[in-house]
């Protein structure tokens, strides 16, 4: 059903209506939507901060539909790419929340060393 793109990367090519897509889909709680998507390989972003929050909205779907591993995955990426981008400020609540979840699934397999960590 749902399969995970390992390079977790987008098309080079800004277009600003994948970004709109995904954000309203995400607030609509489309996530089904938002996943296959994303595996449709149609989404394209050059804009450090939509990468971002297109990861976020990602991981989060899968976390909503209970795909914990995925939402693991992605999650993660999330967080590491944050870390290192220019855009940290613009993007900062979906970053707490994304530590949140990560908490959480951490929490949910007994993890409680990398649970103390997120």
């Amino acid at each position: 059903f749902f399969q995970v793109n390992n390079s977790i990367d987008f098309v080079s090519n800004t277009n600003i209506d994948d970004y709109s897509a995904i954000h309203e889909m995400f607030y609509n709680k489309s996530y089904t939507e938002i996943i296959k998507y994303y595996e449709s390989g149609n989404i394209k972003s050059s804009d450090e901060l939509h990468k971002l929050e297109l990861l976020y909205y990602l991981g989060m779907s899968y976390y909503h539909l209970g795909i914990f591993s995925y939402s693991l995955k992605i999650l993660r990426k999330y967080i590491q790419i944050y870390l290192k981008s220019q855009k940290q400020q613009d993007n900062v609540v979906n970053f707490a929340n994304a530590l949140n979840t990560l908490f959480k699934l951490m929490l949910k397999n007994s993890n409680y060393a990398k649970s103390e960590h997120y």
